[in-house]
């Protein structure tokens, strides 16, 4: 489970999303959980990494929360260490910085929460933001903006949702037509090099377009198409590596990086994306 908070101020919302998943699911420390909250205020963040907030921050929690999840200080309250381990805090400048990679925090998230940002930006500003946390999003993911922000027509293929008052944008995947086969048998028998070097060129395309658009699980449909029909390659096993990663499947994504490295030892991509994987399952 990955959600980000872009925006994050000094982290009382994605610590308030830390102490829900605490209270919510029994079996916490068997998932795999991603809590990131960003901001391009350093000064805040290096609030939040304390994780101590003045009293009326607290103002309208529960009783039964305050005495669970804070520590009573003089100068208000203190979260303890189970909660502040879950967050991770990062500089990052929505507007200026790049679309983040693959394997990044910010990267196949399930939720994106951004409340209260776009009331500063322009309309072709909010576009290019919204545009790319429509690529950060795995697919039915969601984005949760603030009640005044505001979408420009037609910035994003995001679809607008309504639940009692509240409005959030989902990410559905379009319907791929499967896609065909590379060749069939009897035809590589006849297929000029040319002709095959040309069609795995298209399939290449065509893979690094789902990658892009985080179409994960059309791109791992056609990386398994391409394995059935031809030698396990280094360079199909490398995406087969980072498309896993982004589902979450971490250990079959290590296990494919091996793979690729077995099969192309001089490959340095290989072991970059073995390195990326080994980072998310904190070896």
């Amino acid at each position: 489970l990955r959600i980000w908070s872009a925006g994050c101020s000094a982290g009382q919302e994605i610590y308030s999303i830390a102490v829900l998943l605490r209270e919510g699911i029994v079996d916490i420390d068997q998932w795999h959980i991603s809590l990131i909250g960003t901001d391009i205020n350093p000064d805040v963040l290096a609030r939040a990494i304390k994780g101590a907030y003045h009293e009326s921050s607290l103002r309208t929690t529960a009783e039964h929360i305050k005495n669970k999840y804070f520590i009573k200080q003089s100068h208000g309250y203190q979260l303890v260490p189970a909660i502040c381990d879950m967050v991770g805090f990062a500089y990052h400048n929505l507007v200026y910085d790049k679309v983040p990679a693959i394997l990044s925090p910010y990267f196949g998230v399930d939720l994106i929460l951004c409340r209260n940002v776009f009331i500063y930006f322009s309309p072709e500003v909010v576009a290019n933001v919204v545009k790319i946390f429509e690529n950060c999003l795995m697919s039915d993911g969601t984005l949760l903006l603030g009640a005044a922000d505001f979408l420009p027509e037609g910035a994003t293929n995001l679809i607008t949702r309504q639940d009692n008052d509240i409005t959030y944008y989902l990410k559905q995947e379009p319907v791929v037509v499967p896609p065909k086969r590379i060749v069939e048998k009897q035809i590589v028998k006849t297929a000029t090099s040319d002709q095959t070097a040309e069609i795995a060129k298209e399939y290449r395309q065509q893979l690094n377009g789902f990658m892009q658009q985080g179409l994960w699980r059309d791109a791992l449909a056609l990386i398994e198409e391409l394995l059935a029909q031809e030698k396990e390659k280094a360079w199909l096993l490398q995406h087969k590596a980072h498309v896993l990663a982004s589902l979450g499947d971490l250990q079959q994504a290590l296990a494919s990086s091996e793979k690729s490295i077995q099969l192309d030892a001089l490959n340095a991509q290989g072991y970059f994306v073995k390195g990326l994987i080994l980072i998310n399952l904190n070896q």
